[in-house]
């Protein structure tokens, strides 16, 4: 398996790969607190527990859009709707 490489810091990001596993789905949802608001999300792997754990807290409140699908990472637009 290859190793994998740092992922760049990005300020419009929110970068789970290094938030603590139990904050992940308060940081990346909570950067969508209005209808219509939008920010990537970018994972060392596809982030689908986190994506449960949203969508299991706000029930159809956002939209998901892969723009990048690894293999060593994953960008997502999370849109609240």
């Amino acid at each position: 398996m290859p190793a994998r490489r740092p992922i760049p810091p990005s300020p419009a990001a929110a970068g789970v790969a290094r938030t603590a596993r139990g904050a992940r789905s308060g940081r990346a949802s909570g950067r969508h607190s209005r209808p219509g608001a939008a920010s990537s999300l970018v994972a060392p792997d596809d982030p689908l527990p986190l994506l449960a754990q949203i969508e299991q807290r706000s029930p159809g409140a956002f939209t998901v859009e892969y723009l990048e699908r690894g293999p060593e990472t994953w960008r997502l637009r999370l849109s609240h709707r």
